[in-house]
């Protein structure tokens, strides 16, 4: 493997990695308001999360 080849399985290991990171990133974020229940929460729940 010459030196080029080396850099460019670094570069595009690096760019797929970050596009996959940043996708299931997004996933997570889009799904969680449907797997917290918010809006099932009472006030004293609520309180208890900073006590």
């Amino acid at each position: 493997m010459t030196l080029s080849q080396g850099k460019a399985i670094f570069i595009w290991g690096t760019i797929i990695s970050t596009v996959i990171f940043l996708g299931l990133t997004y996933d997570s974020i889009s799904k969680m308001p449907k797997r917290t229940h918010a809006e099932e929460l009472s006030d004293a729940v609520a309180d208890g999360k900073w006590t």
